[in-house]
């Protein structure tokens, strides 16, 4: 289902003929990304269907970080190639403090993230090292022009944008509050996300690392 389909779907079970067309678009694809805001933060981790694969990141000798090509919600894992185990991922104040107390060289064990920087630790100062990352990008606002294909969520779990959207309707104070529909919306919305997680846990096989390191 495209955004456009799901604000006409919103318009007829939630504002109906309140507003004029241009504005209720508007009303209904506000409250869409507010929804899709909430579901990003909550299945970033675990969707692997969004996960970016970063897989030739090589550093520049003295140099002890790699850019990723875009802004992570969430590093996931850092592979250093040519090494037998990943990264472990560190805060930046543990990082810090790890320098501090070990000033030596060596190939490198730990990483932390500052935006698209990937900041790793320890280096030895002539080598080039090269890392596969896998990350969660940060979620993209939708519009109304947005395709089905562009959603970050699989098709048959898309529709699940229009209960949160609603939801989020009929809590609005400006002329739509309606605890019923309210409630009825947020049942909706609370157990499709459960259905969503236990899908994606249940494709997945396996535990995904929640290490964020804003």
């Amino acid at each position: 289902m495209n955004v456009s389909k799901m604000i006409s779907l919103m318009k007829t079970l939630g504002i109906g003929n309140v507003l004029g067309d241009t504005d209720s678009e508007a009303i209904a694809l506000q409250y869409l990304n507010l929804a899709h805001e909430e579901l990003y933060s909550e299945t970033a981790n675990i969707n692997c269907q969004n996960f970016i694969n970063d897989s030739s990141l090589v550093s520049i000798p003295n140099q002890s970080y790699v850019t990723l090509s875009f802004n992570p919600f969430t590093v996931l894992k850092v592979f250093p190639i040519g090494h037998s185990f990943p990264l472990e991922p560190k805060s930046i104040l543990e990082l810090e403090e790890y320098k501090f107390l070990n000033p030596s060289s060596g190939n490198p064990q730990f990483f932390n993230n500052i935006g698209k920087t990937l900041n790793f630790y320890p280096i030895i100062s002539t080598s080039i090292y090269t890392f596969s990352s896998w990350y969660s990008p940060e979620r993209t606002l939708l519009d109304a022009n947005t395709p089905e294909t562009d959603i970050p969520y699989p098709l048959s779990y898309q529709r699940l944008l229009v209960d949160g959207g609603l939801y989020y309707l009929f809590q609005d104070e400006s002329g739509f509050k309606n605890p019923k529909k309210e409630d009825q919306a947020l049942r909706r919305w609370e157990s499709g996300k459960m259905n969503l997680k236990s899908y994606f846990y249940g494709s997945n096989k396996q535990l995904i690392s929640t290490f964020r390191n804003a």
